[in-house]
């Protein structure tokens, strides 16, 4: 029998978790995922809307198609969770109403909508009275709304657990410690250094820690340069028995400014999100908190009612482009970087495409090419020995 490679996953959010099992499952690797406790993970901030169609936008049209898989891919991973290891994901094809109020965020809407068509993906127009009837809770400002019924959720709290818990039965083990330094020894295998000194001997490296991979020295330097924090405020909320909430997404522009609500079948309700580019300060701001509820208030009136239970703050992690960084950037040292607004939404196809690229010795994401780090670093190099 073939001894197992030891194989490196540095973060421990959506992403390395979804990396991890999908390679554990090949059964081919000693798999270690280095989680630092206190990294910025994003994970656990996201609202968990997995919308190929809204989340679309101009510039950023070239993964228009890896997110349309992506959606497709929840369906298949919602089933396998449920039936094989007995986890509610919370995933729903609620579908996305999106709305606006004033004849100016009606027109940026009707732009959207152009690109939407040109990418082909399926939307309907709706004046503000069919909105209305499509989800009764909308304000009577509302003058204009379209629906997909592409747009899906997950819960991320309860996928993110899921997966880890699977993970662990797979056998994948993790070492909640911050990595600072991956260099290559002179045997071509990956020293991988966290907070407390070096931590072991890896064949292959993968590196899934979003924003945190800013502050990785050694082989990472050079990629992570091209990652930038950007900053997210979101506020959750539960509407208890006796308040409404909407069935479906509600995405909508308030004053140019774009916003979400979010329904759980669980009575939370999730708002969000400011969009910031201030480095790391995670500092709640009066002003976000103030507009997300303000705009959130004037398209759903009822949201008024509902209790606060958290005001989060995560960094969303994005690449110079805004699109992911996906591939070898050196033989066997991985990167997979970049979702920004797509984090959930990309993160279990991401997760299958790495794990079979690597198990099939490829350097990129088949059909995906245009997702490789050679854009930002150029060929993919030969092994540098550390001496």
């Amino acid at each position: 029998m073939e001894r197992k490679k030891n194989l490196a996953i540095i973060g421990g959010g959506i992403t390395g978790a979804s990396i991890a099992y999908h390679l554990a499952k090949s059964d081919r690797f000693e798999i270690t995922i280095f989680d630092d406790p206190a990294g910025k993970r994003a994970t656990t901030v996201a609202a968990g809307m997995l919308a190929p169609v809204t989340e679309v936008n101009f510039g950023e049209e070239n993964l228009s198609t890896f997110m349309i898989q992506a959606a497709e891919y929840f369906a298949s991973i919602a089933r396998t969770f449920e039936e094989q290891y007995k986890f509610d994901i919370g995933y729903r094809n609620t579908g996305t109403i999106t709305v606006s109020l004033t004849e100016k965020d009606r027109k940026d809407l009707e732009r959207y909508v152009n690109l939407y068509r040109r990418l082909g993906l399926s939307v309907t127009e709706h004046d503000g009275s069919e909105a209305q009837r499509i989800e009764p809770l909308l304000s009577p400002q509302v003058n204009y709304g379209i629906t997909t019924e592409i747009d899906q959720q997950v819960d991320n709290r309860a996928l993110f657990d899921s997966l880890r818990r699977i993970n662990s039965r797979l056998g994948v083990s993790t070492i909640d410690r911050r990595v600072v330094k991956v260099e290559r020894d002179r045997d071509g295998d990956f020293r991988v250094f966290d907070d407390g000194g070096e931590n072991g001997l890896y064949h292959v490296v993968i590196v899934a820690n979003g924003t945190s991979a800013t502050t990785i020295e050694g082989e990472l330097k050079e990629i992570s340069s091209f990652i930038r924090p950007v900053k997210g405020q979101i506020i959750r909320t539960r509407h208890g028995s006796d308040h409404l909430a909407p069935g479906k997404v509600v995405r909508y522009n308030v004053d140019s400014r774009p916003g979400y609500i979010v329904t759980r079948s669980n009575g939370e309700v999730v708002i969000g999100a400011t969009s910031e580019e201030v480095g790391f300060d995670e500092r709640v701001k009066a002003r976000g908190t103030f507009d997300l509820l303000h705009d959130a208030i004037r398209v759903v009136p009822m949201v008024g009612e509902y209790a606060i239970e958290e005001i989060n703050v995560g960094f969303r992690p994005a690449s110079d482009d805004n699109l992911p960084i996906l591939g070898e950037i050196r033989e066997n040292l991985w990167v997979a970087l970049g979702s920004y607004r797509h984090g959930i939404l990309l993160s279990m196809f991401i997760g299958k495409k790495v794990a079979e690229a690597i198990a099939s010795e490829q350097t990129l994401v088949e059909g995906f090419e245009i997702f490789a780090p050679s854009r930002f670093v150029g060929e993919i190099q030969s092994p540098v020995t550390i001496k």
